[in-house]
């Protein structure tokens, strides 16, 4: 058994609002609920993902995200994993988000 657990940073996305995201390290986005669109600095492609989705991003890289659905109304969910921070079990720890490697832009 391990002693240690990966921190997932979970995120709610309001329709019509505009994330933007500056990855430090890589990880993993995972779609929980709702559908975005992904835009990353650098890339050639955009991303539709949808509920069950996962995009790895790597490190140092600006992503944009966006909530996509048809119908105009909703919201989107969405977890982000670093890949490589990992974070020892800890009875009297109640968060770490303060040390989470996504920093939202200003």
């Amino acid at each position: 058994m391990s002693d240690f657990i990966r921190v997932a940073i979970a995120h709610e996305l309001l329709h019509g609002h505009v994330m933007s995201l500056n990855i430090k390290q890589h990880g993993l986005l995972c779609v929980t609920g709702g559908r975005l669109y992904v835009t990353l600095a650098r890339s050639p492609e955009d991303y539709f993902l949808e509920a069950g989705d996962t995009l790895g991003i790597p490190s140092n890289v600006h992503a944009v995200v966006e909530t996509w659905n048809h119908n105009g109304t909703g919201l989107a969910y969405f977890e982000w994993t670093d890949a490589t921070f990992q974070h020892p079990l800890s009875p009297s720890q109640t968060s770490v988000a303060s040390q989470s490697p996504l920093a939202l832009a200003e």
